[in-house]
């Protein structure tokens, strides 16, 4: 019997963690072949909240245990065009809305403020002076990318962007020898945001004010651990796959806008390991009639194209990374469990600090 050549496919999806709970539901019927996937998947414990923490682990890279990542000093060369992070210490300063519930406030990051270039600009100018009180630099490579360069970093923990955004702030401050320093400095920049004529306009207008910053990604970045095994990597809109690609030296493509699986799979005309990054949920996190459209396009030009890939047998194993609790591996001899019934699945995403 000859054994047909292995095409292994990594599928990563986050944001579809907080949801998948209630689309596998069995009276959800508008899901069928995500439903099936997981339904015949080998459930396997991940516990992988941080949507950059996941990306290091798959490109082979050491982690700390740390709740921050290195994301500022591979983003920061990549926005600027360099080859290489020429400042000392550079760490991410995104503009967010925080958001007062009860005694506890909430954070909503950059997706959620649509902020525009000229209003980028207007802000950070009124916070600038703040930083170079302290010989720091305020930087704004992109609206919703806004960076802090200063000559060293003291001792100091911060918390990723993505572990925290639409949860309570609370534990999440900075903390360590000089995090109090740092906590001033974000009491101080909330005041000066306070009455900005920006931020008034933005509210008119119906918009979210930008009322403070968040530090994170200070991380150094860590050791590869593993070379890279992917024959190809395919990346969605979300810039620090590409980034992260881009500093590993591998190549990768960008998914045309409104690609599906059909089209995308027909371009793979070798065996191997390859990464497929379906980032539409991540970028319209906490849009609740957005998000639902977006699953259900991919449940139509992607899960059903990927099932029926495994039917077909071109790819022998498909490992899908929803981003939370768990992870599911299903492999060609799977596809064909009718028997499995669905699980209970724990809902340990929805997590407040």
């Amino acid at each position: 019997m000859i054994q047909k050549p292995s095409l292994n496919l990594t599928v990563v999806i986050p944001g579809l963690a907080e949801i998948l709970p209630e689309v596998i539901s069995t009276d959800n019927t508008q899901f069928h072949f995500l439903q099936k996937l997981i339904k015949r998947a080998t459930q396997k414990q991940a516990n992988i909240y941080s949507y950059e923490s996941l990306l290091l682990n798959l490109f082979g890279f050491s982690q700390r245990e740390s709740r921050d990542v290195p994301i500022a000093s591979i983003m920061y060369p990549w926005d600027k065009g360099e080859s290489q992070l020429q400042s000392s210490w550079v760490i991410r300063a995104d503009p967010v809305h925080l958001h007062p519930d009860r005694d506890e406030l909430v954070l909503f990051g950059p997706h959620q403020l649509v902020l525009n270039k000229t209003e980028a600009l207007e802000l950070a100018n009124h916070i600038a002076p703040l930083c170079t009180e302290y010989d720091w630099n305020l930087e704004v490579l992109t609206p919703d990318r806004w960076y802090l360069t200063l000559p060293q970093l003291s001792q100091v923990n911060f918390t990723s962007l993505s572990e925290i955004e639409g949860k309570y702030i609370g534990t999440a401050l900075p903390t360590g020898a000089e995090g109090s320093r740092w906590c001033t400095l974000l009491n101080e920049i909330q005041m000066t945001l306070y009455n900005c004529s920006t931020n008034q306009k933005r509210e008119v207008e119906g918009k979210l004010a930008v009322n403070s910053l968040w530090f994170w990604g200070a991380e150094k970045i860590p050791e590869v651990l593993t070379s890279s095994s992917w024959n190809t990597i395919t990346t969605g809109k979300e810039p620090f796959a590409q980034a992260l690609a881009s500093y590993s030296d591998l190549p990768y493509q960008i998914l045309a806008e409104k690609e599906t699986g059909d089209r995308w799979v027909e371009q793979l005309d070798i065996t191997g390991n390859h990464l497929l990054i379906l980032d539409q949920l991540l970028l319209i996190k906490n849009q609740p009639s957005e998000l639902y459209q977006a699953l259900l396009y991919l449940e139509e030009h992607w899960f059903s194209i990927l099932y029926k890939l495994l039917q077909k047998r071109p790819f022998t194993q498909l490992n899908l990374y929803p981003l939370g609790s768990y992870s599911y591996s299903i492999s060609w001899p799977q596809i064909w469990y009718f028997w499995r019934s669905f699980r209970k699945y724990k809902t340990l995403e929805n997590r407040t600090y």
